[in-house]
């Protein structure tokens, strides 16, 4: 569509206000402010000057302080230096450049009492974005494109193609500025853009509308999902239909963690749920996923801090976990959990020490992973974590609600192996 239809009929969509135009010096962005002044809006614009190269990023700067001069335009600037920000953050320069530019785009849009935030994304640039998410893996949703407005955030030339837009300029004899990076296909959307694109067009001319059908008719697909899910709050996740599952998961997953999980993982989850199973996953964003009998939570992963302590007769405190220890041969009644133990069999000293990976316990003759046995009495993932395993010179003799070691267990045993913790003295102290 021609960019002065695209952004009108853009215009009629929102209501009035303010709009901050996000100008980088490009063909786009100059025809998008070149446009909304034109119409009369009532704009300001902002530029990065994000320092990566050089006298070239100098040069866009001040170009784009001279149009915005030419045209009577508030402008305003910020040159951040974002190759040292990259390192600092341990992130990559792209990555780095985005975060900064929005946040400092919303400084700037408070600061000049703007309502909009406007950038130059366009038809091919949508394009590029669902073949890109494509390639990585992506979900439907994956498959919706570049919003045309996330909150504050609009974009009135997605309906209009990088050919139009040029073919705007051209008449206009609008000068812009080019990033050289622009052709640098080491970064993956140039690649897409300077040698996916191309084929795609001698296949259909008309890839980019097509495309925009695609992400439409998604949109309108996961509208219909999001209503569905409202509605499905209370039912158990086992009995939701595969696609809902799968979207709950991947919904909640970011609501705890703010990032997207990977579809392979999003499945994984869906799989175990739908069995009934009882298992736990570790994934990205420090979290770990707790399936029990067809529901799920997302708990967040503890790193058990690592300790040694010899646990001797009497009560021995593990500070680490707020837990304490009961050996001996008294009658403790605050005890949460205990086990009869003949002491005679105990080789060297008893000490506690958090659970590892690949623990296994012998209990009435069958060898059994601590890890699967807590899941199976149900005991919740933050509980687990606090839980010390109990042992000697040989090996485990004692896990809290799972039992003790052959080796060492007796009925007729006098000696008293438990837990006792914190909580659990606070409710006997109320009896």
């Amino acid at each position: 569509m021609n960019p002065i239809k695209s952004v009108s009929a853009f215009l009629e969509r929102i209501e009035n206000g303010r709009i901050l135009v996000a100008l980088s010096g490009g063909g786009d962005s100059v025809c998008l402010l070149s446009v909304l002044k034109g119409l009369g809006a009532d704009i300001c614009a902002f530029h990065l000057n994000h320092g990566i190269r050089g006298e070239e990023a100098d040069r866009d700067q001040d170009f784009c302080r001279r149009l915005c001069e030419k045209l009577s335009v508030p402008f305003y600037t910020k040159k951040v230096d974002i190759p040292a920000l990259s390192k600092e953050y341990g992130k990559g320069l792209e990555e780095t450049a985005r975060v900064v530019r929005y946040q400092l785009l919303e400084d700037a849009a408070n600061e000049t009492k703007s309502r909009y935030i406007a950038t130059a994304h366009n038809g091919d640039d949508n394009t590029e974005t669902v073949i890109f998410n494509l390639v990585r893996g992506c979900g439907a949703d994956g498959l919706c494109g570049i919003p045309a407005i996330r909150g504050r955030i609009i974009r009135p030339l997605l309906n209009s193609t990088r050919a139009e837009i040029d073919i705007y300029l051209k008449e206009l004899q609008l000068q812009y500025v080019t990033d050289s990076t622009n052709s640098d296909e080491s970064y993956t959307r140039n690649k897409i853009r300077h040698s996916v694109m191309p084929v795609l067009r001698s296949i259909n001319p008309s890839v980019v509308t097509a495309v925009s059908r695609l992400c439409e008719s998604v949109k309108n697909d996961k509208s219909f999902f999001e209503e569905a899910l409202s509605d499905s709050e209370d039912k158990l996740p086992a009995d939701l239909p595969l696609s809902l599952l799968t979207r709950q998961i991947s919904k909640r997953y970011e609501a705890k963690t703010g990032l997207s999980l990977d579809f392979s993982h999003i499945n994984e989850i869906a799989e175990a749920v739908k069995k009934r199973i009882c298992t736990t996953f570790d994934l990205p964003g420090k979290v770990c996923v707790y399936v029990y009998y067809g529901g799920y939570s997302f708990e967040k992963r503890m790193v058990s801090a690592q300790y040694r302590i010899p646990v001797t007769a009497g009560i021995t405190e593990i500070p680490q976990k707020n837990t304490k220890i009961f050996y001996g041969n008294e009658n403790v009644y605050k005890l949460s959990t205990s086990v009869a133990v003949d002491c005679g069999k105990i080789v060297g000293s008893l000490y506690a020490r958090p659970r590892m990976e690949g623990d296994r316990i012998k209990v009435f003759g069958v060898s059994k992973s601590v890890r699967k046995e807590f899941i199976n009495k149900k005991i919740p993932l933050c509980v687990r974590n606090d839980i010390p395993v109990i042992c000697d010179d040989e090996g485990i003799v004692y896990v809290p609600y799972i039992g003790a070691d052959d080796r060492v267990f007796s009925n007729s045993g006098r000696h008293i192996l438990g837990l006792l913790c914190s909580e659990t003295e606070k409710n006997n102290e109320k009896k």
